[in-house]
């Protein structure tokens, strides 16, 4: 599977936390079955050490065809255990007459908070003074980090 190659390229002695961020453009008319077939995955992922969470992010109209899924994993050996199993494989294959592209991008914690970054600097100039008004608690609700 080539798709987590990238995370592959940390030294011995360097086990970052990292995301896997999986962008499959589904055929058209085959959403329903993806959809049902997400929550599979989902639930197989979890039982894996090191899981952190994950998400499912659903296209945002219907001439979107784009479903992501973030994994979260504490370290890059957890999640090549997980893509190297045979259940993330079978329930890759079971996928594949179902999409007709696949990308996926893995980032460690640094290059997360990098990507994190100018949006939350953009939110603090644009609403900065507003957010200030707010108690601590509330403020570190609306915004963490």
């Amino acid at each position: 599977m080539e798709e987590f190659v990238n995370a592959r390229d940390h030294g011995p002695d360097d086990d970052p936390p990292v995301t896997a961020v999986a962008s499959r453009r589904v055929k058209r008319g085959r959403e329903r079955e993806f959809e049902e077939w997400v929550p599979d995955i989902l639930a197989a992922a979890k039982e894996f050490p090191g899981y952190l969470g994950s998400e499912e992010l659903r296209p945002s109209d219907s001439e979107d065809d784009d479903y992501r899924i973030v994994f979260r994993f504490d370290h890059a050996s957890n999640l090549h255990a997980w893509e190297d199993s045979e259940e993330c494989r079978r329930l890759l294959r079971e996928a594949e007459p179902l999409i007709h592209e696949e990308k996926v991008h893995v980032l460690t914690g640094l290059e997360t908070w990098l990507a994190v970054f100018p949006l939350i600097t953009t939110i603090l100039l644009l609403f900065g003074p507003l957010l200030s008004q707010l108690p601590m608690l509330l403020r570190t609700l609306v915004l963490p980090g």
